[in-house]
């Protein structure tokens, strides 16, 4: 199923999303699940298809895996987004080589910044 993550106050909370496709059709589907959240600080938002952690490659031609995904925004939380995208891009460039690419891969990242007020 599908999951995005939420970075604040230095650790990430991860949720799950429904195993239904958006377009899939069922009859008697009651509806997708709505997550809340309340955020008291900055935060960053990192939504993603499972593509780039189901890619093939590396040295030993196995999947990138969540944990490595996960180990990629973490090691670059504190950089700004253009930076971040690089990096990510870069990653999965290097990552995938001469594969061929597996399937879509989305990554959007959000990030809220409490502006502080200059009072000099």
């Amino acid at each position: 199923g599908s999951r995005f993550l939420i970075h604040e106050d230095g650790e990430f909370t991860m949720y799950k999303g429904d195993n239904k496709h958006a377009g899939d059709t069922e009859e008697g589907f009651p509806g997708y699940n709505t997550h809340f959240a309340s955020f008291t600080s900055d935060f960053n938002i990192f939504l993603f298809s499972d593509g780039f952690q189901d890619q093939f490659g590396g040295a030993k031609d196995k999947k990138y895996s969540f944990r490595r995904l996960l180990e990629l925004f973490e090691g670059n939380i504190n950089l700004p987004l253009v930076e971040q995208q690089r990096l990510i891009t870069d990653s999965f460039e290097k990552w995938i080589g001469d594969t061929e690419q597996t399937d879509d891969v989305t990554v959007v990242s959000v990030k809220r910044a409490i502006l502080k007020e200059n009072n000099s």
